[in-house]
């Protein structure tokens, strides 16, 4: 699935996260694919191929890929981890499982 303004590949995101990180109406959020833009240039955070975008002012809170240098921003929500709080070997392990590596080389959803 691409996304609709910079047309890069997007990964695929839980309808679930979605729905608890927008700040829109749940009725703006259906029961279908959604794509999640990690590009930090990109204003576009989740879309569907149904033309469906939000951008960061439709969600609660702002998202780590889009602001990395950010240490005030989560970068797990389930886990509610921020860039400061990762071990000192630059690696976490959240309380939903999620593995993260800080150091900007990988992240495994």
């Amino acid at each position: 699935m691409q996304c609709p303004t910079n047309q890069q590949v997007g990964k695929p995101i839980d309808t679930l996260t979605l729905k608890a990180l927008l700040a829109v109406p749940l009725t703006q959020v259906h029961a279908i694919p959604y794509g999640f833009c990690p590009d930090p240039t990109c204003p576009t955070v989740y879309f569907s191929e149904t033309d469906a975008c939000f951008t960061e002012a439709d969600l609660r809170e702002n998202v780590y890929q889009k602001h990395v240098t950010d240490a005030d921003v989560f970068i797990c929500y389930c886990g509610w981890l921020h860039p400061h709080r990762t071990r000192a070997n630059g690696t976490n392990e959240c309380d939903c499982g999620h593995y993260r590596r800080y150091s900007g080389l990988a992240v495994r959803l």
